[in-house]
């Protein structure tokens, strides 16, 4: 990966973020990428997950997208973080982010059960969208018009490919 991407979506969160976070606490979980066929303002998207603490020590967990123009610039389409709580024994999910740039949309989801290896989300059309959980985050990227993710079912699946558990993605 280059720096540059994950810079562009780190300075986007932290333009929210109201602590000052430790930049020497900044750490890339994952990352996902997507090239945009036929694009001509984006020729790739990304969307990437990351640690960090704030300047008092506590941590925080930040998902983000990105967009690279042709000309090889990235620029920062959307972001999220939230601070890292104790999961309750009812969580599915422990953050999600999620946002939509130009035709399309992507979604982070840190996942809460350690048996669940990938995640499946199905929108009120029943569109799907597959990701493998891999350092307890899923990260998907899909092209195209009219995705709802507020209307959104998100499934947990075994690996051998069950539903463990499902529930509406935001709420």
């Amino acid at each position: 990966m280059t720096r540059e991407p994950f810079a562009s979506v780190v300075a986007e969160v932290m333009s929210d973020f109201r602590r000052q976070p430790r930049l020497d606490s900044i750490t890339l979980v994952r990352e996902k990428y997507v090239d945009v066929v036929g694009g001509e303002r984006v020729d790739r998207r990304g969307v990437l997950a990351f640690t960090f603490e704030s300047d008092s020590g506590a941590p925080y967990r930040g998902l983000g997208g990105v967009d690279r123009s042709p000309d090889g610039s990235w620029h920062a389409t959307g972001g999220a973080s939230s601070k890292i709580p104790l999961a309750a024994a009812d969580t599915k999910w422990l953050s999600v982010g999620s946002w939509t740039s130009g035709p399309g949309v992507s979604i982070g989801l840190w996942i809460a059960r350690n048996d669940a290896r990938s995640l499946r989300v199905i929108d009120a059309d029943g569109r799907q969208m597959e990701d493998t959980i891999e350092n307890g985050v899923a990260l998907s990227i899909r092209l195209g018009d009219g995705w709802n993710l507020r209307a959104s079912t998100a499934e947990l699946l075994d690996s051998d490919g069950r539903v463990i558990e499902s529930g509406p993605v935001w709420g």
